[in-house]
């Protein structure tokens, strides 16, 4: 399945072959049916939960693409194509941090070995080699990041895509929303700063809290905006990115850990917080330990973005046997199989 091609609004296949696997999309009904559940009336506000493929169409360089150039810069492999794909890369980088008097991997990654650590590769790991190697507290990685984001919002020709647009036309309208992202750059508060309560360190997570136990029971942001919870830091902030395995291994601070749980905490019987991951792996560990609480579970009404069900975020699902789930209800039932741009922009189209 290619996105661009298989996968855009009232164009889309609806059935293909991965292997010997059959992928299901959803009709573009299950799109406005969700849209219009998730604005429907209701004291508890809508929590967008941002993930990578949420700025895609902005063209940030994402998942992928970072880590495999970071691992080209580590073992020194020429910046090019060179018919190395993921797996393969990953094992050049565990060959590299291997070698003889480095020791730069974990004791968990020599355990599994070479083959494994090649399926399995995160960003954060690779990041956190990188850092070992160069002993810098801000990784190369998070600095050209942050170099590439500020040359591309600089650039006049640049042009934000159309989920970023969408969820500026969201923010402009004063909807009931609280918006969490694991995203590092800063398209969400980019010329809407002021809209925005953005809260990026551990001071940030600990005011907000209240404020969000407020939003839950249909209350209001004091100053009338609209949170932004960003839980791995800003670019323009490196000191804040969340950007290793060990600090994705060790969890959430506990001050983030409360701000999410007072929006989901003490519901009326029957309430649950319409909850949405718009392109999220559900990859980030650090999260386990909320969204696997099972307090978390019994209060949230999950739904994913995403323009095929993906097989990351169905061990999610099951590993937690979240409550829908145990109903019988399928991850395809509750997945919008639509790309972020589609489902962003008949968000705010729909929302009364």
């Amino acid at each position: 399945l290619d996105r661009e091609r298989h996968c855009q609004l009232f164009r889309g296949v609806r059935y293909s072959l991965a292997g010997d696997q059959i992928v299901r999309r959803n009709p573009v009904r299950h799109l406005h049916d969700t849209v219009r559940k998730l604005t429907a009336p209701r004291d508890e506000p809508l929590v967008l939960f941002l993930g990578a493929g949420f700025s895609a169409s902005s063209k940030m360089p994402i998942g992928n693409s970072i880590r495999n150039a970071t691992i080209r810069r580590i073992c020194e492999l020429p910046d090019v194509h060179d018919g190395r794909g993921d797996e393969q890369l990953a094992a050049s980088l565990f060959q590299f941090a291997n070698a003889a008097s480095r020791d730069l991997l974990a004791q968990h990654e020599e355990e599994i070995g070479e083959e494994a650590f090649a399926r399995t590769a995160t960003l954060e790991q690779v990041v956190r080699i990188e850092r070992d190697l160069l002993e810098v507290p801000v990784p190369q990685t998070i600095t050209e990041l942050r170099e590439r984001y500020n040359e591309r919002i600089a650039d006049p020709g640049f042009k934000l895509g159309d989920s970023v647009y969408a969820l500026h036309e969201i923010i402009d309208a004063r909807r009931r929303l609280v918006i969490v992202t694991v995203n590092f750059d800063e398209l969400v508060e980019h010329e809407h700063d002021a809209q925005l309560d953005i809260i990026v360190d551990d001071d940030d997570f600990v005011r907000i809290a209240a404020v969000l136990a407020t939003m839950r029971q249909g209350g209001a942001h004091p100053d009338g905006k609209i949170p932004l919870l960003k839980l791995h830091g800003t670019l323009n902030r490196p000191e804040t990115c969340v950007a290793t395995d060990e600090q994705t291994r060790s969890g959430i601070t506990p001050a983030k850990a409360e701000a999410l749980m007072s929006l989901v905490r003490a519901l009326p019987p029957e309430h649950r917080v319409p909850w949405v991951y718009v392109g999220a792996s559900m990859r980030d560990i650090d999260l386990d330990r909320v969204f696997g609480a099972r307090e978390f579970n019994d209060s949230v009404s999950e739904r994913w973005v995403s323009p095929w069900p993906e097989d990351s975020v169905g061990r999610f699902v099951y590993r937690k046997q979240r409550w829908w789930a145990a109903e019988g209800q399928t991850l395809l039932e509750r997945t919008v199989t639509e790309t972020a741009d589609a489902f962003m922009k008949t968000l705010a189209n729909g929302w009364p």
